[in-house]
């Protein structure tokens, strides 16, 4: 696939990518065989803008372009439920804002993937009953829209 010369503190390593997924990549490292985790997968952007290429696999690509933000279910109460078990990491709207069906919610992390949480209806936010950082199970409330 590819190859690199890297040089860290002071010491060269010839690397050969042998294959990549999301979860891990095969290398090989001067000569000797490695499987790797891969926890996050960061761009960095040089000082000189080059033309940006979606190197993904087309299903990703399309599967990505077409998924909507999830929308959180909502129960009887007018809740707006976890579709599934996760972590919040952020929040987007307060108690006694007024949203529209579609909005973002709030941004959370379930199964290592970042879901936004869009409204399922139009009204006023009454109550947010989690906070950033809150692990939620599946079903449960985290607002209420009125």
């Amino acid at each position: 696939m590819k190859k690199y010369n890297l040089t860290i503190n002071d010491r060269t390593y010839d690397v050969e990518v042998l294959d990549i997924n999301l979860e891990e990549a095969s290398l090989r490292c001067n000569g000797k065989k490695y499987t790797v985790a891969i926890n996050k997968i960061e761009r960095l952007e040089s000082a000189t803008p080059k033309k940006k290429v979606d190197r993904k696999p087309m299903t990703q690509r399309v599967a990505k372009a077409s998924t909507p933000p999830a929308t959180g279910s909502v129960a009887s109460d007018g809740a707006v439920v976890a579709p599934i078990p996760g972590a919040i990491l952020d929040i987007f709207v307060a108690e006694g804002d007024t949203v529209t069906a579609g909005q973002a919610l709030l941004k959370m992390e379930a199964m290592k993937m970042e879901n936004e949480i869009s409204a399922p209806t139009a009204g006023t936010i009454t109550k947010i009953s989690v906070a950033k950082g809150d692990a939620v199970a599946q079903g449960q409330a985290m607002i209420v829209i009125e």
